[in-house]
């Protein structure tokens, strides 16, 4: 699942600000470590299992950085929902 979500947004040109650039690097480098619900949607990133990819990267996320990244985050968890909502409704809710 998301690596599909992931599949369907490439080729696209993003533009990341500078100041957001710490917290999508740190989301980019994190994708297998979601906790997945048992309905298959992943409900949050595991924070702790993140570190090693963050770590071997040497990406450090300040206060300001964190916080960037869970907004970006609970936006993926919106996306996976909705998107799984429109496949199988109620899967989503």
């Amino acid at each position: 699942m998301i690596a599909e979500a992931l599949q369907s947004r490439r080729g696209e040109e993003l533009e990341i600000l500078p100041e957001n650039a710490t917290a999508v690097r740190a989301l980019q480098l994190c994708g297998t470590q979601w906790r997945m619900h048992p309905n298959g949607l992943p409900y949050g990133l595991d924070y702790q299992a993140a570190e090693l990819p963050w770590r071997y990267a040497g990406l450090v996320l300040t206060g300001e950085d964190f916080a960037r990244l869970q907004l970006l985050e609970n936006t993926a968890i919106e996306t996976f929902r909705e998107n799984a909502s429109s496949r199988s409704p109620g899967l989503g809710a």
